[in-house]
């Protein structure tokens, strides 16, 4: 009798990509300004992960609610997207009548650009926290007490600067020129955390955090604590510190080069 021989099974060869750790933007296009294909042009493999979507708003009410304020001395538009709406929906004339503040050079470009270059614009040369561009010497103490700011940001953005601005005397309203709808965790990263791929990811707001935090169960949210964070604050660096992770680098801003630079140190570790 001939014994018959069966071949054992080869093993499973470990998939070597899901050894590199998997970078997360969760700015949504175009906000992120092409970071996920700059990233993917330096050899990281990016994953495009928004946690929000912006919806409309009604801009014949936002028109009426910036008219009603009467002369505005300031105006802090916080996103290239916020100066779009605002020089559609109010007109670059109007918005010309007040200081205009913008937290880094995208925004204050895009409000460049939209007046012919007839803008002025302050902006912090580095940065672009809230913290930052509260040290712009246009929104001191002695330049703002008494006078009517207007911030045009997404609820909940940028409180800060609303704060802080009326502890120094000015008076203070807040437009919202889009409001903010939260999305899930995307399926590509649920995957990649289910099979306990390392990631590192970018942050540059509390309410992606917040969607990241809530929206993943627990085991996965564990091991996405357990990865690599690139954030735009000291702030965003506290709150990750009161979560449990431990990987954090602070990026100077929440630009797409600062945040690049900082993911580059992070990554050489």
């Amino acid at each position: 009798m001939t014994a018959s021989l069966t071949a054992a099974p080869t093993p499973r060869t470990p998939d070597r990509s899901d050894a590199r750790p998997l970078v997360v933007v969760t700015r949504a296009a175009p906000d992120d300004s092409g970071l996920v294909e700059r990233l993917a042009h330096d050899g990281f493999d990016a994953l495009a992960c928004p946690l929000q979507r912006r919806v409309p708003v009604d801009e014949d009410a936002l028109a009426a609610a910036f008219e009603a304020q009467g002369p505005v001395d300031v105006l802090v538009l916080t996103s290239p997207h916020a100066a779009d709406v605002a020089a559609d929906v109010l007109g670059m004339g109007r918005l010309g009548e007040a200081q205009l503040i913008a937290p880094g050079a995208g925004t204050a470009a895009r409000l460049a650009d939209r007046s012919g270059g007839q803008a002025r614009v302050q902006f912090p040369r580095s940065g672009g926290t809230s913290e930052d561009v509260l040290e712009l010497p246009e929104l001191a103490s002695d330049r703002v007490a008494g006078r009517r700011v207007v911030i045009l940001a997404a609820p909940g953005g940028r409180r800060l600067i609303a704060d802080t601005l009326r502890g120094r005397g000015a008076e203070v309203v807040r437009l919202a020129p889009y409001l903010r709808e939260a999305v899930a965790p995307s399926d590509a990263l649920v995957a990649a955390l289910d099979r306990k791929r390392p990631t590192i990811t970018l942050l540059s707001s509390a309410a992606a955090l917040a969607g990241l935090d809530r929206g993943l169960g627990a085991a996965l949210r564990d091991r996405w604590l357990a990865g690599g964070f690139v954030v735009s604050s000291r702030r965003l660096a506290d709150a990750l510190r009161g979560l449990g992770a431990g990987q954090i680098e602070v990026a100077d801003g929440a630009s797409p080069d600062a945040m690049h630079r900082a993911l580059t140190t992070l990554a050489a570790r």
